[in-house]
């Protein structure tokens, strides 16, 4: 048939290349060999997507410490939405360590249909106005271009380049932003990345993959032997005649279709045993835990990630693996930050163009009505934070526990301090018992007073 390949693998490009002889430990993979571990390999998606996609499974939260409406950052986060922020650093993120480098650009188009120009800044009017997109390169569109300065003595010293080439578009400096896995070596090609930059996740692994395929390929082979029959059937004399080799031929026939609920007769010095690969189980269960513990280690990443195993975020069985994890999930979502600053400003200016500052002033003029458009923007930018989520889940009860304890002392403090203060300060301290006991979450609805 069409498609089937041989029991040794010729036909499988991903078998020929990690199985090649010439691969030894400190093999530098190229382009496509990583392109093929991504979508082939049974570790490449854990090994590259899968940190990402764990890292960034809960959105972080966003807010305006002078801003008392949420107006502001809903609508930041409308057209964060809108774009696409979240898929295209994912995007980016993951090609980067697939690669070793990856670029997100922005593009815009205008109200004729004619691209905006990318070899300078978009102005704020283009930004709030004109069609805006993202768009991710793996490093082959932008080949020759990231190619880092290896000048000891120049201000961008294995630095990212101020201009990159995509196709025939040159990228000036901030309408592009590079995200490089691993730091840059002085006078170290990258022959994934087509440049002087990161390195591929796959770096220092490449051995270690294909001796897990080889592992894999034992593991068949065991699976395809562990059901056969050894049947040892006695002779009647020194040598079997015909009569008797059919009888024993027929016996295996029987005994091949067998199932259970048969009954099968056998001799008294007759038996039955199954294949013993005991042995071998064990040294192929040693050989795969200590391939994957190699890669882990080659990945910088914890072992459990690979392994898929079950791991309770908050208990005692498995606080210490769960606190591992945590804590480099915590180092991938700090490696995309530079993607965050990049983006978020040129949102906002989308977000927070003339239009939405004008619905703001008419729902409050006092606050509003005497601040220029440029002077509220600052302040909103300004005051803007962005907070990850906790990757380690509470229990329940100590989530309960945390938020009654934070409703008591909201309210001890306003028992102290009330009685001192004057109205207006008074007030004041109510809002923010107010605002405490909502944060809390003790209580199923938010607490509203005029």
């Amino acid at each position: 048939m069409a498609g089937i390949t041989d029991e040794v693998g010729q036909g499988n490009s991903l078998w020929e290349a990690l199985s090649d002889d010439s691969i030894y430990p400190g093999h530098r993979p190229g382009y496509e060999l990583c392109k093929l571990i991504a979508v082939a390999h049974p570790l490449g998606h854990k090994i590259t997507a899968a940190p990402i996609e764990q890292a960034l499974r809960e959105k972080p939260a966003h807010t305006i410490s002078t801003e008392p409406h949420d107006d502001v950052v809903r609508e930041f986060e409308r057209v964060w939405q809108e774009l696409g922020c979240d898929e295209a650093i994912m995007s980016c993120a993951i090609q980067s360590r697939i690669y070793g480098a990856a670029t997100i650009t922005i593009g815009g188009v205008d109200t004729k249909g004619d691209e905006l120009p990318t070899d300078r800044m978009l102005t704020a009017e283009e930004l709030a106005h004109e069609t805006i997109y993202l768009n991710v390169y793996d490093p082959l569109p932008t080949a020759g271009s990231l190619t880092i300065d290896q000048n000891p003595n120049s201000p961008d010293y294995l630095k990212a380049p101020r201009r990159i080439k995509a196709g025939s578009k040159i990228y000036t400096s901030g309408r592009f932003c590079l995200l490089m896995n691993q730091s840059p070596v002085y006078l170290s090609w990258t022959s994934s990345a087509f440049g002087f930059s990161g390195r591929s996740s796959f770096a220092q692994i490449i051995y270690d993959l294909g001796t897990y395929l080889r592992a894999l390929r034992a593991i068949r082979m065991v699976a395809d032997k562990a059901g056969i029959i050894v049947a040892k059937f006695e002779q009647t004399g020194s040598t079997t005649d015909q009569l008797q080799a059919s009888a024993i031929d027929a016996a295996r026939k029987v005994l091949k279709n067998a199932r259970n609920g048969d009954i099968f007769s056998i001799g008294i010095n007759d038996s039955l045993e199954s294949l013993n690969l005991q042995n071998i189980d064990t040294a192929l269960q040693n050989a795969m835990e200590e391939t994957i513990k190699s890669i882990a280690a080659g990945a910088a990443m914890p072992a459990p990630m690979l392994n898929s195993e079950a791991f309770a975020y908050g208990f005692s069985g498995g606080e210490q693996d769960a606190m591992r994890v945590a804590s480099y999930l915590m180092e991938r979502r700090d490696w995309l930050m530079p993607l965050y600053r990049f983006l978020q400003p040129n949102i906002m200016r989308r977000a927070w163009n003339r239009d939405f500052i004008a619905s703001m002033r008419v729902k409050d003029p006092v606050r509003y009505g005497p601040m220029g458009d440029e002077a509220i923007f600052q302040e909103w930018r300004n005051n803007f934070h962005m907070e990850w989520p906790s990757l380690i889940e509470e229990p329940e009860s100590e989530k309960q526990k945390t938020a009654q304890q934070l409703f008591s002392a909201s309210l001890d403090t306003w028992r102290e301090l009330s009685p001192a203060l004057s109205s207006q300060d008074k007030n004041r301290l109510l809002n923010w018992v107010v605002a405490c006991v909502n944060d809390s979450g003790f209580f199923p609805t938010r607490l509203e007073l005029s």
